[in-house]
């Protein structure tokens, strides 16, 4: 009897230990959970400072109950990296995307589905920290990671592609952003993804629409940039840092169509966002610096877009590097501003100087070049070295021969108006009539006079056609 009972004791003690071991397990576990899901709250209703916080305490809390190699732990150091980066700290969030990654290969492998979204993490706060190789090969991985959970058409797969874009958008690799862009919505619309993943895309287009001599594109060519900002509006926070380059895309779109208002409201708000982050020379920053001088170009306020182009142009040149596309577009804008201001020595350096790096500047466009030949045009007619200028305008036609008319914005049409009033400047009716004959051509030949892209050309040829008949002024 005494030995039963003994037995009987034990195992109600065993029972016990179990007991409270399972609470014990069942405690922590709600513990982690639940201080997890606070983290996912204040980030959702934009307490990003109070979110960092927060989910600083999950990790740690997750390190000392499950360790280094554990699902949870990983997932909490992925979300304090989302968090550091929605509060624009991008190296501390590389860092953490990078122990998640390394907690979920332990467990799972490489390039296993769940660490998707952490390798997408890692492509986007490696190309805001300009490390465009590294932020590649973390891509590399996202795609396979997407295509291991759901195949190559998928929501997943469509949503890194749009990262991808992004990602060569900022690299200056234009054409191949727009062909990943592309790629990207084509899978979007075919696995029925959300929003997100199309609206980044058509982010990318915009941009590398922007880069590509925008002066050429006549009104009504941002609408990639509205669609993008009003697709990432719905499934972005207010604050997040993908609307605020959605923000500053649409704004440099908004200044060349000469929609000056809605465009400084929009750069206001982007370079607000931007002003957040703790990043020193912060590359945002300065591409916001060159927004606002591009929108004072448009504007017309040339003193405002010159000192713009005086106190951030070379430290934008040096942080972007000699040879990247944004450093080109910026260059001929600044060229332009140096000309109406009638610093023609400023703009011949600066005109010089990109031409210089147009060859070996990796994804420059004809568009470019055009844009380029155009400015140094412009300059020489101001200079009244007339025949420089017809020469220039020559070489930017022959560039612009081969492209085709929607893409280069009928740039035949434009070169020819522009033509027609060196010809004008320098009293050769005769020509001007001939040339405007050209323009005529190239309007009827590229999509013809009604389309929206050619209205702009055929309004101003129209203008220059009633100057043809007024009297000349009597000296």
């Amino acid at each position: 009897m005494h030995k039963l009972l003994t037995i009987l004791l034990l195992l109600a003690g065993v029972g016990l230990l179990a007991a409270s071991w399972v609470t014990l397990h069942r405690h922590r576990r709600d513990a982690w959970q639940d201080a997890a899901q606070e983290s996912a709250r204040l980030l959702s209703v934009g307490a990003i400072a109070d979110a960092v916080d927060s989910s600083s305490a999950t990790l740690v809390l997750a390190l000392n109950l499950y360790g280094e190699n554990n699902v949870k732990t990983a997932l909490s150091y992925e979300f304090l990296a989302r968090t550091q980066f929605a509060a624009y700290n991008y190296t501390a969030a590389a860092i953490n995307y990078e122990r998640a990654l390394a907690s979920y290969n332990a467990v799972y492998g490489a390039e296993h589905p769940l660490a998707l979204y952490t390798l997408t993490g890692l492509t986007d706060a490696f190309d805001e920290l300009g490390d465009y190789a590294k932020a590649e090969h973390y891509a590399a991985s996202a795609i396979n990671s997407a295509r291991a959970g759901g195949g190559e058409i998928s929501p997943g797969a469509a949503l890194v592609y749009a990262h991808i874009a992004l990602l060569y958008a900022d690299w200056g690799r234009l054409t191949e952003s727009a062909q990943t862009a592309r790629r990207a919505i084509e899978i979007a619309s075919r696995s029925r993804a959300e929003n997100a993943a199309a609206g980044l895309a058509k982010l990318a287009l915009c941009e590398t629409q922007t880069e590509q001599a925008p002066e050429l594109a006549p009104d009504g060519e941002g609408h990639y940039c509205l669609e993008a900002l009003s697709d990432i509006n719905s499934a972005e926070r207010p604050d997040s840092p993908l609307r605020a380059r959605a923000l500053l895309a649409a704004s440099r779109a908004n200044a060349a169509a000469k929609n000056i208002v809605q465009a400084a409201q929009q750069l206001d708000e982007a370079s607000g966002l931007y002003a957040r982050s703790p990043e020193s020379n912060n590359r945002r920053t300065l591409s916001c610096a060159m927004a606002l001088a591009e929108q004072k170009l448009h504007a017309g306020d040339f003193k405002i877009a010159g000192d713009t182009y005086d106190h951030n142009l070379p430290l934008f040149r040096e942080t972007f590097g000699y040879n990247h596309n944004a450093v080109l577009h910026a260059l001929a804008d600044a060229g332009r501003v140096y000309t109406a201001l009638g610093n023609f020595d400023m703009a011949q350096v600066v005109y010089r100087d990109a031409l210089a790096a147009f060859d070996s500047t990796p994804g420059a466009t004809p568009e470019q070049k055009i844009g380029l030949l155009r400015g140094l045009a412009a300059l020489n007619a101001a200079q009244k070295n007339e025949r420089d200028a017809r020469q220039y305008l020559k070489l930017a036609l022959e560039a612009a021969a081969p492209l085709d008319c929607s893409a280069a914005g009928n740039a035949s049409a434009a070169l020819y108006i522009d033509m027609v009033k060196l010809d004008l400047s320098s009293g050769k009716t005769k020509a001007a009539i001939s040339d405007a004959d050209l323009a005529d051509a190239a309007i009827d030949k590229c999509m013809g006079y009604k389309h929206p892209l050619n209205l702009p050309h055929v309004r101003a040829l129209l203008e220059l056609r009633r100057a043809m008949t007024q009297p000349a002024p009597k000296e």
